[in-house]
């Protein structure tokens, strides 16, 4: 293009001195101007696919990469999710389990609980009934006793004082040495 340029300046000048001058000389000179600025305009259209192609190029392969890191991330995720997954449900079964042997010891220490309870409650009944046994039949003993050996003492026979007394609910009041037995119809 700078040579056209020259070239231009040349002939201008020579039109402006020569007056013999031939303008079908500019005229080629204008259609080598207008062939050079197609190749120019050609060649710059060139260089923009070119530019357009790197450009598509290097997008495709930004996607590309964006798209892998994306797989990449995704597949991590899912690893990381069923990792998540995995740790609680172990976790959500070892509670299970743990409230589950909760609750059978809690269980055991119920029946344990009620058990013991059962049988104290049983040996202080048993003990309260012969302590209460005990009592009784030493205190009617003693009452019987004395109620007994003060009549016999007063009338001086066992027979007759037994006889003396029907409302009393004892069944048979006898003397076997110098020991009274009495049976009551509970004893019986």
């Amino acid at each position: 293009m700078e040579a056209l340029m020259s070239q231009f300046t040349f002939l201008s000048d020579m039109a402006h001195n020569d007056k013999n001058f031939n303008p079908s000389e500019i005229d080629d000179l204008m259609r080598l101007f207008e062939i050079e600025a197609y190749r120019s305009w050609a060649a710059a259209e060139l260089d923009a696919l070119e530019e357009e192609l790197e450009a598509d190029a290097a997008l495709e392969e930004t996607e590309a990469t964006l798209d892998s890191a994306m797989e990449m991330a995704m597949e991590e995720f899912q690893r990381f999710e069923e990792d998540a997954d995995r740790i609680s449900k172990e976790e959500y079964n070892k509670l299970v389990e743990t409230g589950e042997r909760a609750r059978t010891m809690g269980n055991l220490m119920e029946k344990t609980a009620s058990v013991a309870s059962k049988k104290y409650v049983e040996a202080a009944i048993n003990s309260a009934t012969a302590s209460t046994r005990a009592a009784v039949k030493g205190f009617s003993t003693s009452l019987v006793l004395q109620a007994l050996i003060s009549p016999i003492a007063r009338t001086g026979s066992a027979s007759e004082t037994v006889k003396s007394w029907p409302n009393w609910s004892f069944r048979e009041c006898y003397v076997v040495g110098a020991r009274w037995k009495i049976l009551s119809s509970d004893a019986l």
